[in-house]
């Protein structure tokens, strides 16, 4: 039976979906110290941001429900696999000039990289949103991904397709024509404003009312009721 997979968690993945740690099945999480640290930073505020970054920390705080993580981590919930913290580590030796600078996403690649060194016999990978990081982790020969719960696949659109060329079949013929009608803003001199006043209406039982009901008008309204 083959080990389930471990993926490393880049800082945007939470950021993007704080929920996102349910979304991996049966496979073990890890998430380095460094993305603890920019978290920290987007808690405080009111945008999308701030609010994923409060809600991912409660999640975790909720999992672990005053249990260390541990060398394994702590189970996520039925079904998925477990969750740790992992401390920073440094790049291996035959890559320890391959990066220079000392920022957050070099410590997040390096602590990826220490993780899949660790475990040998099983699939490693980092997932992040940053197409920079994911190039960085491909020069260093770390496995990488993007994060893709939220794309709609391309045979569910093309499904969506035909069930809208069935539908528009099935129409009437003045139905179709009017859903085929040119769009453009109904505003200005192209949208009719009618002016208060009685007007005679049929309704579907054919007998004249003076609702405002979906329905056609008796007689052709005065010309001064209406604007252009």
């Amino acid at each position: 039976m083959a080990q389930p997979k471990i993926f490393v968690l880049d800082t945007n993945i939470p950021l993007h979906d704080y929920k996102s740690i349910r979304h991996f099945q049966d496979n073990d999480l890890v998430i380095p110290i460094a993305v603890i640290e920019e978290l920290d930073k987007f808690k405080k505020g009111n945008d999308t941001l701030s609010f994923n970054a409060r809600g991912f920390l409660r999640e975790l705080d909720k999992i672990t429900d005053g249990r260390l993580f541990g060398k394994d981590g702590v189970p996520i919930g039925p079904k998925l696999g477990n969750i740790k913290i992992e401390p920073n580590h440094p790049f291996p030796d035959h890559l320890k000039n391959l990066f220079l600078d000392d920022i957050q996403d070099h410590r997040i690649l390096a602590t990826a990289i220490w993780v899949r060194d660790q475990h040998p016999g099983r699939f490693t990978a980092l997932v992040t949103k940053d197409i920079n990081l994911r190039m960085k982790a491909k020069a260093a020969g770390m496995a990488v991904q993007d994060y893709l719960t939220d794309r709609v696949q391309d045979d569910h659109v093309e499904v969506a397709q035909k069930e809208v060329e069935v539908l528009d079949n099935t129409l009437p013929t003045y139905s179709r024509n009017w859903l085929m009608a040119p769009t453009r803003p109904l505003t200005g001199s192209s949208f009719p404003k009618r002016n208060p006043g009685p007007t005679n209406y049929i309704n579907s039982a054919g007998t004249p009312n003076r609702t405002k009901d979906w329905c056609a008008p008796a007689t052709m309204p005065d010309a001064n009721r209406w604007s252009w």
